[in-house]
């Protein structure tokens, strides 16, 4: 089970919790302290919206890639395995769950951008 609060994310197997925290020196750790969304795509990634960017989980290195995308408070997945993000200025934000992205700007990878 996961859990997301102020304070970071924690991984719950059922005997011990693993808590997931923002390093400041480690560019794989979570982007920001204050966890405000989490989403399971249908693909069994793990999303984890924060006060600063959207994370992926990575569960074999047990990481985390950034993407800018500030302030995300829901995530959803449609049926075209798109994500569908509200970003703060009311606009929405879609772009594909992948495996592998290609990169985008300045920070981690998307593939596809648009506003819905």
């Amino acid at each position: 089970m996961w859990f997301g609060n102020q304070y970071g994310l924690n991984r719950f197997d059922g005997y011990n919790f693993k808590v997931f925290v923002h390093d400041p020196r480690n560019p794989n750790s979570l982007s920001g302290v204050f966890i405000s969304a989490l989403f399971k795509d249908r693909d069994g990634a793990l999303w984890v919206g924060c006060d600063q960017f959207l994370n992926k989980f990575d569960r074999v290195t047990e990481t985390f890639t950034r993407y800018p995308v500030p302030f995300v408070k829901h995530i959803s997945q449609d049926t075209a395995r798109k994500a569908a993000i509200p970003a703060p200025t009311t606009v929405c934000l879609r772009f594909a769950f992948l495996a592998s992205p290609v990169v985008h700007g300045s920070g981690a990878p998307l593939r596809s951008v648009a506003s819905a």
